[in-house]
């Protein structure tokens, strides 16, 4: 599966506030993981099947004024 991370962060309410802004792109979550002994929220859009339905999502993400969103196979 494919997915666009818009960010991690180490504040979830952060992590929240970026997720409700990009709702409007379908499929976003939130999810907790442990990094280095350090606890991260992962702000998420997807899954997709395949890389370029992700490439398309995260362009429109970029022009919504994320910086430093990604395609995360995972």
């Amino acid at each position: 599966n494919y997915f666009v991370q818009a960010g991690a962060f180490t504040n979830k309410d952060v992590a929240d506030n970026l997720t409700e802004k990009l709702n409007q792109f379908g499929n976003i979550s939130t999810s907790p993981t442990e990094i280095g002994g350090n606890r991260f929220y992962r702000v998420r859009e997807g899954p997709y099947n395949n890389e370029n339905e992700a490439r398309s999502v995260l362009a429109q993400i970029e022009n919504f004024g994320v910086a430093g969103a990604a395609v995360i196979k995972d």
